[in-house]
C-alpha cells in the first residue's frame, strides 16, 4: 500500500502531545509518555479509531494558545478547526483557498485563522463569522 509521511507537526503548548499531519490525511496526537511511540489513548476519539482527517494531505497545522483547538490545512486548499478534547470538527473552511495551504495560525485569542496557500494569497478566517474576513495578496 500507499506509505504515509508526516508533512507538518506542532507540541500542544502544555507539553501534553504532539500534533501531526499526514499525507494520507490524519491528524493525530502522539503521547509524550511513550516518547511519542504510541496515540494518546486518553483521548476517546483516539481510542476508538476515531481520527481526525481532511480527504487530501495535511500540509500546514497550527495550535492555539491555550492548546484547546487545533487548525489544519490540506493539499485541496480546505480549512478545519478541531477541538482537541472531544476531536469535533468546529468549523470548515472548504475552498478557503485554490491552491495547497503551506502555512496556517491562529490569532492571540483563537477567534481567527491565517492562513497562506499555494495560490499566492494570505488570508484571515473568522472562526466565530465562519468566512473569510480579508485577503492579502503577495
Amino acid at each position: 500500500g500507499k506509505k504515509s509521511l508526516v508533512e507538518c507537526a506542532r507540541f500542544l503548548p502544555d507539553g501534553s502531545g504532539l500534533v501531526t499531519g499526514s499525507s494520507d490525511g490524519f491528524i493525530e496526537i502522539w503521547d509524550p509518555d511513550s516518547r511519542y511511540t504510541d496515540l494518546r489513548q486518553d483521548l476517546p476519539y483516539q481510542k476508538a479509531d476515531e481520527i481526525l482527517m481532511h480527504d487530501a494531505a495535511v500540509l500546514a497545522l497550527a495550535v492555539s494558545n491555550d492548546g484547546a483547538m487545533i487548525g489544519t490545512g490540506s493539499f485541496d486548499g480546505m480549512i478545519k478547526v478541531w477541538k482537541v478534547d472531544d476531536g469535533k470538527c468546529l468549523r470548515q473552511f472548504e475552498n478557503a483557498h485554490r491552491g495547497a495551504i503551506s502555512c496556517l495560525d491562529f490569532s492571540d485569542d483563537a477567534s481567527h485563522v491565517l492562513s497562506g496557500s499555494h495560490d499566492t494569497t494570505c488570508r484571515e478566517f473568522g472562526l466565530r463569522a465562519s468566512r473569510m474576513l480579508k485577503e492579502f495578496r503577495g
